[in-house]
């Protein structure tokens, strides 16, 4: 369906969803990079959290809808941490921009 929908020329981005799994991201990112291949002004985009504790608690509690997130990644600021660096790796990799999700509203917060 995506080849589908770039061949009509009205889909000129990709944003991804914030995810835990980077063995998954890597393939998929693969794929988009064939698919860049043949649609070379294709925009990507990926979203990543700037993890703290609260947020994990949140997230633990009440997940955000279409957001699959590893009891791994939930397990602590750290590990979470570790994993988000990993999927701006794979992000730089591909040529992915990304957008940092934060519940940071105030330097209070930061």
């Amino acid at each position: 369906r995506l080849r589908q929908k770039l061949n009509t020329g009205a889909v000129s981005a990709i944003w991804l969803q914030i995810g835990s799994d980077v063995l998954l991201l890597r393939e998929a990112l693969a794929f988009l990079a064939e698919l860049r291949g043949v649609h070379p002004a294709l925009r990507l985009y990926g979203s990543v959290f700037l993890p703290s504790r609260k947020l994990l608690a949140q997230l633990k509690f009440r997940p955000w809808n279409g957001v699959f997130l590893s009891a791994e990644y939930l397990s602590s600021v750290e590990v979470a941490s570790t994993i988000t660096c990993r999927v701006l790796d794979a992000y730089a990799t591909h040529g992915v921009e990304p957008l940092l999700e934060s519940a940071v509203r105030s330097r209070a917060e930061w």
